[in-house]
């Protein structure tokens, strides 16, 4: 299983506009929104995965329930 850890999205004209980061910060569980200098937090529902440029994900290696009895 993954989990989304990175959104990216461009804002404007392909030629001239801006980028907007959502990432995760796993150590506290927040998401944030990093746009040039500015970063915010934000709500895990205001991440627009609709119109994201590059998404990025990670391999989650927890193991799983099952996995921890049969040993």
């Amino acid at each position: 299983m993954y989990d989304l850890v990175a959104n990216i999205v461009h804002d404007g004209e392909p030629s001239n506009g801006t980028y907007r980061v959502h990432l995760y910060h796993k150590g506290i569980g927040k998401w944030y929104e990093i746009q040039d200098l500015h970063v915010t937090d934000i709500l895990p529902q205001m991440i627009t995965l609709t119109e994201a440029y590059i998404q990025i994900y990670e391999l989650r290696t927890t193991p799983s329930p099952t996995a921890m009895s049969e040993g």
